[in-house]
């Protein structure tokens, strides 16, 4: 398989090199950018500076994503200065998958200016169609209507969402789409749940969580896990409905590979 973009990939290299033996260790990320950035430009390389857009739903601003650069339209680059020596942790990954996706491009490159020699990533973004898996979502025949009405409303916004903005965000972003959209389908809602610790039948402390209580029934979990979420995350998810004294909740994963629902009651 042809390496994606490999001309470019290579004069980009060169161009980052050029920069890191210019300038020497020791700089902060923003030095970094400015001396690529001219140096791009010198070398007549089409690049756009931090480019900024939002990512609205329903007319409501949701995220504003700011890449570091992008080259003829094509690449995004991704600077940073990781001085701990580790080199690039998932989160910086997740960064630039997030861009590569909102932006609609298919290779990034992560660039970390702190070693000796530029460490550098290549990142590739490959769209997929929507699936879903809903092996899990169960709902009893004993559950009240309005608890599978309520249930129902959450599946379809969570398809909604998905058709519309693909999988590869991070959690809060999909969080704050599922909000906008329940919210949109005039269903009520509270945010930032305080889950209590129960000790004995006496409750000793909250826990904030990111939970929503949807229609004052259904307690509403959005994650956005690599794979399906763990048994650790049900267990929490299991105490968090029992301690709040509902009976019935709905685990959204938007998963990197499928659109996942996880029923609990």
């Amino acid at each position: 398989m042809a390496l994606l973009y490999k001309e470019e990939t290579y004069r980009l290299r060169q161009i980052i090199f050029h920069v890191r033996n210019e300038l020497g260790p020791g700089w902060l990320e923003q030095i970094y950018h400015q001396a690529l950035f001219r140096a791009l430009k010198d070398e007549s390389v089409p690049v756009l500076s931090k480019p900024r857009r939002m990512l609205r739903h329903r007319q409501t601003d949701i995220h504003l994503f700011e890449p570091d650069l992008i080259v003829w339209d094509r690449i995004i680059l991704e600077l940073k200065v990781l001085s701990d020596g580790r080199g690039f942790a998932g989160e910086h990954f997740a960064q630039i998958i997030h861009y590569l996706k909102f932006f609609q491009k298919r290779l990034g490159l992560l660039i970390d200016f702190a070693p000796d020699k530029v460490r550098i990533k290549r990142v590739i973004w490959q769209p997929r169609s929507l699936s879903i898996n809903d092996k899990h979502f169960d709902l009893p025949d004993h559950l009240p209507a309005t608890i599978k009405s309520t249930a129902q409303v959450i599946r379809l916004a969570a398809e909604s969402i998905g058709q519309q903005f693909g999988l590869g965000y991070s959690d809060v972003i999909y969080r704050d789409l599922m909000k906008i959209e329940l919210q949109y389908q005039e269903l009520p809602l509270r945010s930032h749940i305080e889950v209590p610790a129960i000790w004995k039948n006496t409750i000793i402390a909250y826990q904030r969580t990111s939970f929503f209580i949807v229609d004052g029934q259904v307690l509403l979990h959005t994650v956005a896990l690599p794979h399906s979420p763990s048994s650790l995350e049900l267990a929490k998810f299991r105490r968090a409905l029992k301690n709040l004294g509902l009976s019935f909740g709905v685990l959204v994963n938007f998963s990197y590979r499928q659109l996942q629902f996880f029923t609990i009651s």
